[in-house]
Parts: C-alpha cells; sequence; structure tokens
C-alpha cells in the first residue's frame, strides 16, 4: 500500500546517468511531469573491413578467399548494444 505522493521523495535520485532510459524510467519521468530532458546522443559508428582475401557472404568462395563474416558481426553487435 503507498500513500498519496508517496510514489518517490524530494531529492531521491530516481534515474542514474549514464544508462538507457527504458519504459519504466520514461514513466518515472512522466510521473514527475519530465516530458523533456537532456539526453547523450548516439555515436556515429562506422564499421570499415579491409582485405584482399575477402569476399561478401553471397559471392561464390573460391580457393583463397574467404567470406566477410566480420561486418555481419560487428554491426550486429553495434546494434544490439544500441
Amino acid at each position: 500500500i503507498r500513500y498519496l505522493g508517496e510514489d518517490v521523495s524530494q531529492g531521491q535520485l530516481v534515474l542514474k546517468g549514464g544508462k538507457v532510459i527504458g519504459p519504466a524510467g520514461i514513466g518515472m519521468l512522466a510521473t514527475l511531469g519530465r516530458p523533456l530532458v537532456r539526453v547523450a546522443s548516439r555515436p556515429v559508428v562506422a564499421v570499415l573491413v579491409t582485405g584482399d582475401e575477402l569476399v561478401g557472404v553471397n559471392e561464390k568462395l573460391v580457393a583463397g578467399k574467404i567470406r566477410d563474416v566480420n561486418s555481419y558481426t560487428l554491426l550486429s553487435q553495434i546494434n544490439w548494444k544500441a
């Protein structure tokens, strides 16, 4: 049981800096009447894979060549953590 106005105490830290704001955090901000907050921009990331031995995943694999799996692996990891 919670009493009226007992969601948070004045001066109480409700969200830590440096963390992704998820649904619960957005709900807390709405509870506090904070429709806008300052946030850090996501970094812009580029993946550049080089090598004469690389071929695309949809290209025919021939002797002395390997498929470029690092591009897919790295981009998936970057997007998953975003």
